[in-house]
């Protein structure tokens, strides 16, 4: 964000200040597969999302659902138990379709 010019220089020096408000849109090829997988899934858990996107790693798609769940464009509806048996994975859904195709997907 360009600040006012200093009117006790003589130059002509500009000064900025960073928005911290600003951020840079994820133009990731794997984030769109994310939310694409997302998207075509009614309902969904991470290690759907997963294997549907070839994630290396779950944490990536836990770190993206963490951000989309605080924002609104996902919600919980339900838990259920792991394919291993030990513990329960949380199901998620996309409550606003068009909008998350809108502000997510583009």
């Amino acid at each position: 964000v360009p600040l006012p010019r200093d009117r006790r220089r003589k130059t002509d020096v500009r000064h900025y200040r960073y928005n911290p408000a600003w951020h840079r849109v994820n133009k990731g090829v794997l984030n769109k597969r994310i939310a694409k997988a997302m998207y075509v899934s009614r309902e969904f858990t991470v290690l759907e999302i997963q294997r549907l996107a070839g994630a290396p790693d779950v944490s990536w798609v836990h770190r993206m659902v963490k951000t989309l769940r605080e924002e609104g464009f996902i919600r919980q509806v339900g838990r259920r138990v792991c394919a291993h048996g030990a513990g329960a994975e949380t199901i998620y859904h996309i409550p606003d379709r068009d909008r998350f195709r809108r502000e997510v997907m583009s």
